[in-house]
């Protein structure tokens, strides 16, 4: 994870200048485990090629132990002062028609001024939701979106405050 200083005693989590410092995204997730009861909820049901870990302890059968064992990118950028910025979704997400390679970091950068209809190079693989994702916003939402609406929405990031758009694949 990462954090910066306020200068007042408490930190606040935003991303760094180079997203590649950023841990793994399976360590990102592990972070949280204390919220989640198990991490089988970090696999999606649709997706045949990750493996279902039934315990946090990774030296035990069916251990948390890496990418394997996730479906979600982590979006660097997601604030939740910064409603419609992209928190989390599902790793078969595409730029320019490739899947970003293991913790591989996908970036838009927001144009100035912000315009409609610069994100051109988003989409889903259709190995999940039939060409579909979903995502989970800063302000808390879940959605299923279609390659249109993910461009869109990644657009409504930028337009939002983002200048730079930040997906961490696993």
């Amino acid at each position: 994870m990462f954090s910066e200083s306020t200068g007042e005693g408490a930190n606040t989590v935003s991303p760094p200048d180079v997203p590649d410092k950023v841990d793994k995204t399976w360590v990102v997730y592990q972070s949280i485990s204390n919220e989640l009861n198990s991490p089988k909820v970090l696999v999606c049901s649709s997706d045949s090629g990750k493996t279902v870990a039934s315990s946090w302890i990774p030296k035990v059968a069916n251990g948390y132990t890496d990418g394997g064992n996730l479906s979600y990118f982590v979006g660097l950028d997601a604030d939740e002062i910064k409603p419609q910025t992209i928190l989390s979704g599902d790793h078969n997400f595409r730029q320019g028609g490739t899947e970003p390679g293991a913790d591989a970091v996908a970036t838009w950068t927001t144009p100035t001024p912000a315009t409609t209809g610069w994100v051109k190079d988003a989409d889903w693989g259709t190995d999940m939701h039939k060409s579909a994702g979903n995502i989970g916003l800063g302000d808390g939402s879940a959605q299923q979106v279609s390659a249109p609406a993910f461009s869109k929405q990644i657009e409504s990031a930028g337009s939002g405050g983002s200048a730079k758009i930040w997906l961490k694949h696993p």
